[in-house]
């Protein structure tokens, strides 16, 4: 036999017992729960972490403003009928808390956070950036001071919000029969496509911005103080009768 088929015959049956062995490291990892999702998932961080929590009806997020970080990003606006637009600084806080709808109690965090219930409150104090996860399968109150908001998914009938001042509320896929929120100045809410909202009640400080996507509604009641920014489109545009 020559020798470069000796040499050929070999490296395949090394190549072989390569193949070999690693297909018995992954069965192994497998068998002890070790995937590619759970390492995608540790991504995020050694410290972040999911924690099961006691039911609760009203959930109150505090974020330290000495530790806030803050965005600061140009954003460009159109004003008046001829599409005149200026270039103006928006304020937005990093790491929203994320509220989703799911079958238990839940918290995801990384160390920098602080929690606490008491009663049927939830009080989440937040030192520094982060991301944060809430999983609850209902809700009736929710306050915000310094972070952003966004609420995913949430079937009730009842819910009430407060936003503190520079805030941001993004509601999506939402289904609550009466919806009820207040924000303080320079504040901004935003109701995506795809929320169903029977009542709606709505009060924003000075400076706020009010978005509505194709949101049908019965009734509304919207109070405002010169806002800074305003968009209505789609069922919202039609179910809205008066602004004050």
């Amino acid at each position: 036999m020559k020798t470069s088929n000796k040499l050929l015959i070999g490296f395949s049956g090394t190549l072989v017992l390569l193949m070999l062995f690693s297909a018995i490291i992954l069965r192994a990892d497998y068998s002890k729960g070790i995937t590619n999702v759970e390492n995608r998932q540790s991504s995020q961080g050694p410290d972040f972490k999911k924690e099961t929590i006691r039911p609760f009806k009203v959930l109150v997020l505090t974020r330290n403003p000495t530790f806030a970080t803050i965005n600061k990003a140009q954003v460009k606006i159109e004003i008046g009928p001829d599409d005149k637009s200026e270039t103006r600084e928006e304020v937005q806080y990093i790491n929203p808390v994320s509220v989703n709808s799911g079958d238990s109690y839940s918290l995801e965090h990384h160390s920098n956070i602080t929690f606490t219930q008491s009663g049927d409150t939830l009080h989440i104090f937040i030192n520094k950036p982060g991301d944060i996860n809430i999983t609850c399968p209902a809700l009736e109150a929710i306050s915000s001071n310094y972070c952003d908001l966004n609420v995913n998914g949430l079937k009730v009938p009842q819910l009430n919000v407060y936003a503190g001042p520079k805030t941001a509320t993004y509601f999506s896929g939402n289904k609550v029969t009466a919806l009820s929120f207040t924000g303080e100045a320079a504040s901004t809410l935003s109701l995506e496509d795809q929320n169903i909202i029977d009542t709606v009640r709505i009060k924003l400080g000075k400076g706020s911005s009010l978005t509505f996507g194709d949101v049908p509604y019965r009734f509304s009641d919207i109070k405002v103080d010169s806002l800074r920014e305003l968009n209505i489109s789609g069922k919202g545009l039609n179910s809205i009768t008066q602004i004050k």
